[in-house]
C-alpha cells in the first residue's frame, strides 16, 4: 500500500455557460480541489462550438454548449476526473459530445459515463496516487432515453427506471402514490461493472445523474435501490447529482451516499457578466423581461413538470422558485487511510449572485444555516444520518458507535 493518507474530493455539477473568463469564479475554493489528492467532477453540460439542437421540445434541454475552453479552466482549478453521465450530454449530438470525449483528453481530464459507443461510456476511469488506485464509474438514471449509448451509438452510460402511479385514497384528481424501480438488466449490468472494477482498484466510487430537481427532500424509491446495489456490488462511496439543490447523506452498511452535491458552477451571462443561475439576479431579470402573464405561465409550467402547485410558505403561501437554498453547496470530503475510505466530511459552501463559489467558515452564521438545512432535509427524507461539526467540515457519521 502506498501512502498512508490520501484525500478524495467529490462535487456536483460543472455547469458553465458564461461567454467569459470563468477562471476567476473558482478562487474561494480552488486552494481545497487541488489540493486533494483526487478531485471528481460532473460535466453537467457538452463542451463544444458545434452540433444541432437534439431535444429542443423538452423542459430540460441546453440549446448551447460550453465554451471548450473551460474545460481547461476546470484542470486548471485542480480537478483530475469528470463523470459525463447527465441528461444535456446528447444536447447537440454526436458533435457535442465527440468535442468534449476530446476535450477532456486534451487537457488531462480522466473521464467516465460517456463515450462513442456503450463500451467506452462503461469504461471506468482509474487513477494511481502513491501506490493507492481509485476507480470511478458513471451512470444516467434520469433520461431522456435517447440520449444513452448503444452498441454502435453514442451517449451515456445509463439506467432505466420506470414509474408507476396508484391513488390509495379515494381522491380522483389527487397527488399519486409514485413507485418506481430500476430496470432489472440495467441494474444488473451496473454491479457486474461495479464488481469488474472492485478487484483492480483500492477505492471505488460509484455516481449517478438521478432524483427530482430543485425538491430538497423528494428521493424515489428507485435511488435507494440503485445506490444500494452499488454498494452491495462493491462501492466505497456513491455521488449523486442532478436535482440542482442538495439532498441528504444516506449511510447504507458503514458507506456514504451523497444523494445530490448540487451545482458547483451554475453561472450563466447577461451581456459577458456572468451570474449565478439560481440566483436573484436571475430572477430579477425574469421579473424585469418578463409580463405577468409570462411570469404566470413560467411558474405554472414548472409546479406542472414537477408536481406542483407547492405550498412551502405560512398561510399557504408558494416559495418563489429559485428556492433560496440552491445558494448552497457542499464538497464531499473522503479520508483515505491506508488505501481505504475512513473519514467522510463535507465542506459547506455558498454562491454569491455572480456566480462565484467560496467555502464556509463554522463561524459564519451561513455556515450553521447550511449544517440545519442539511439535517432537516435529511430527517424530512426519513432517512437517521447524523451530522456533526469538525473543525470548519461537517462529519458525517458512518456508525452510531
Amino acid at each position: 500500500m502506498g501512502e498512508k493518507n490520501q484525500v478524495l474530493v467529490s462535487v456536483g455539477d460543472l455547469l458553465i455557460q458564461c461567454e467569459c473568463d470563468a477562471a476567476s469564479l473558482f478562487d474561494g475554493v480552488r486552494e481545497e480541489i487541488s489540493k486533494a489528492d483526487v478531485s471528481l467532477g460532473q460535466g453537467e453540460v457538452v463542451f463544444t462550438e458545434r452540433g444541432e439542437p437534439t431535444y429542443v421540445d423538452l423542459f430540460c434541454t441546453q440549446i448551447k454548449g460550453a465554451w471548450p475552453s473551460h474545460l481547461k479552466t476546470i484542470r486548471d482549478v485542480g480537478f483530475d476526473v469528470l463523470t459525463l453521465c447527465s441528461n444535456h450530454i446528447w444536447d447537440l449530438g454526436r458533435a457535442g459530445l465527440q468535442d468534449t470525449l476530446e476535450g477532456c483528453d486534451r487537457n488531462g481530464l480522466l473521464r467516465t459515463g460517456a463515450g462513442m459507443t456503450l463500451e467506452e461510456a462503461a469504461k471506468p476511469a482509474i487513477m494511481e496516487v502513491n501506490q493507492v488506485r481509485y476507480g470511478f464509474l458513471g451512470y444516467n438514471c434520469t433520461g431522456p432515453t435517447g440520449s444513452w449509448a448503444q452498441t454502435d451509438k453514442p451517449g451515456c452510460n445509463y439506467i432505466h427506471s420506470v414509474t408507476a402511479f396508484e391513488y390509495p385514497v379515494p381522491c380522483v384528481g389527487g397527488i399519486p402514490a409514485r413507485y418506481a424501480y430500476p430496470i432489472a438488466e440495467d441494474l444488473e449490468r451496473m454491479k457486474r461493472e461495479v464488481e469488474a472494477l472492485r478487484s483492480r482498484v483500492d477505492v471505488l466510487s460509484v455516481s449517478f445523474h438521478k432524483g427530482v430537481g430543485f425538491i430538497p427532500s423528494a428521493i424515489s424509491q428507485h435511488e435507494h435501490i440503485i445506490t444500494h446495489a452499488a454498494i452491495d456490488a462493491g462501492a466505497d462511496v456513491v455521488f449523486g447529482h442532478h436535482g440542482h439543490i442538495l439532498k441528504g447523506v444516506e449511510v447504507y452498511k458503514g458507506k456514504a451516499i451523497f444523494h445530490d452535491l448540487s451545482n458547483f458552477m451554475a453561472v450563466s451571462d447577461l451581456d459577458g457578466v456572468p451570474y449565478f443561475r439560481y440566483g436573484s439576479k436571475k430572477e430579477h431579470r425574469v421579473q424585469n423581461n418578463y409580463t405577468y402573464e409570462q411570469k404566470l405561465a413560467r411558474e405554472r409550467e414548472f409546479n406542472r413538470r414537477n408536481g406542483g402547485p407547492f405550498v412551502w410558505g405560512p398561510l399557504g403561501t408558494q416559495v418563489p422558485w429559485p428556492v433560496p437554498e440552491t445558494k448552497y453547496t457542499v464538497i464531499a470530503k473522503c479520508y483515505v487511510e491506508d488505501g481505504r475510505i475512513g473519514k467522510v466530511c463535507f465542506l459547506p459552501c455558498m454562491f454569491d449572485d455572480g456566480g462565484s463559489i467560496s467555502i464556509l467558515k463554522r463561524a459564519d452564521p451561513e455556515a450553521q444555516n447550511l449544517f440545519d438545512y442539511m439535517t432537516n432535509i435529511t430527517r424530512n427524507a426519513y432517512m437517521d444520518t447524523e451530522y456533526e461539526w469538525d473543525g470548519d467540515e461537517i462529519r458525517v457519521l458512518l456508525s452510531r458507535e
